[in-house]
This record gives C-alpha cells, sequence and structure tokens, in this order.
C-alpha cells in the first residue's frame, strides 16, 4: 500500500509539470487595444531599456554578453527581427537613452507624458515598443522517483527509479505599447522564456530562454495567448 501512495505521488508530481503554465502577464491593457492591431503595414519604433536585475546567471551572462549594455544590444536585435519575421511589421530602431527615459517616466502620469510630447510629435510611427526591463533569474524543477515493482514470482524485487532535481534558466521581459497618435499607452505586460540547463550549459539555456521570451511576448501581442 505504501509503495502505491508513492507511485500515486510521483504521477502527480509528473502531471503537475506537464500543465500547461502562464508565462505572459497583464499589467495594463487600454480599452481601445486589440490582440493583432500591431501587424503588416504597422509602423513601429522599438527600444530597450538598459535596466537588466541580473539575479541569477551572472557567470554565464558575463561569458557570453560581457555587459548588460552588450546584452541589451543584442537583444534590440533580436526583437526587431522577430518582429519584422513574425508580424510583418516595419520596425525602427530606437537608440537615443534620453527617449527611453522620457517614456519610462511617462509611464508616471499625465504630467511625464506632457513632457514626451515632443518625442510623441516628431515621430511618424503608429507606435512605440519598449522593453522597459529585463530579469534574468532561475527557478528548480523537482521531480520525485517512481516505484516500479518486479516481475519474479513473488512480487518482490522492486527499485525506485527517476527523481532529481534540474535548474531552469527564466528571462522575463516587460514591455509597453504606446499609440504615438494619441500620445497613450496601450498594454503593459510581462514575458518569461524558460530553458532547462542541460551538461552544465547555462549560456545555451540563457540564450535559449531570451529567445523563448521574445516568441512568448510578440505571441501574446499577436493573439493574446499566454502560454
Amino acid at each position: 500500500m505504501n509503495y502505491l501512495r508513492i507511485a500515486i505521488c510521483a504521477s502527480v508530481v509528473f502531471f503537475a509539470g506537464c500543465a500547461p503554465s502562464i508565462l505572459v502577464t497583464k499589467d495594463y491593457q487600454d480599452g481601445s487595444f486589440s490582440f493583432g492591431q500591431v501587424k503588416n503595414g504597422s509602423k513601429v519604433k522599438l527600444y530597450v531599456s538598459k535596466q537588466v536585475n541580473l539575479m541569477e546567471f551572472k557567470k554565464a551572462f558575463i561569458n557570453e554578453y560581457k555587459s548588460p549594455r552588450q546584452f541589451t544590444s543584442v537583444l534590440l536585435g533580436q526583437v526587431a527581427d522577430s518582429m519584422k519575421s513574425r508580424l510583418q511589421c516595419s520596425v525602427i530602431i530606437g537608440d537615443s537613452l534620453q527617449d527611453v527615459s522620457l517614456l519610462l517616466s511617462a509611464n508616471l502620469d499625465q504630467n511625464s507624458i506632457d513632457q514626451a510630447r515632443a518625442l510623441f510629435d516628431a515621430s511618424g510611427e503608429d507606435y512605440f515598443f519598449v522593453v522597459r526591463s529585463i530579469d534574468i533569474s532561475n527557478s528548480v524543477s523537482s521531480s520525485a522517483p517512481m516505484y516500479m515493482a518486479g516481475g519474479g514470482m513473488g512480487g518482490g524485487g522492486g527499485v525506485f527509479v527517476g527523481g532529481g532535481s534540474s535548474e531552469i534558466c527564466v528571462v522575463t521581459l516587460h514591455a509597453d505599447l504606446w499609440n504615438v497618435k494619441e500620445k497613450k499607452k496601450l498594454l503593459s505586460c510581462s514575458a518569461s522564456g524558460q530553458s532547462t540547463v542541460f551538461m552544465f550549459f547555462f549560456r545555451t539555456a540563457l540564450k535559449d530562454a531570451m529567445e523563448q521570451s521574445i516568441g512568448h511576448l510578440l505571441k501574446y501581442l499577436s493573439t493574446g495567448a499566454t502560454n
């Protein structure tokens, strides 16, 4: 009976791990926004903040990207390329740190938006898309061992198999979408990408998690899907 309980618990852990996880969370959505409106023909100016919150994978981060500035430069290019290929929109890269600061402060109140008015007025794009910060963290996935009964005549000889834990790299992008003409924020959300570390390839897991976070972010922008 104890063996049966162990097997059932192991099965619960396994199936819980297979359940779809929420990879995108919404912080704000304007009533005029609809998923999919950023599409073929849309003109987007893309900004990426230099704010990188490096909580884990510090050694892999330095070995792969050298500095937060180098990392955000790579991220900027990858998001731009993905928006062009996935959403078929026209993307212009915004590389002004002053513009990024204005857009980040414009999240606070109407007065801050008024201060950024010149930036909106001078733009010919339909939207500003701003990755306002990036979190790099980890999680640990654990699975319970499962008891496998033996095949002998006495029914004995069973063993426990499987079980253990693995580290997962988690990259989360926090982003805002702005309507340039109307000078208002349409959407604010956070999208995560996750990749399990295999055979101590921490840098590979970091790069894969970043690519996944971009994919989930743009899928959400296009369809509203959160997993």
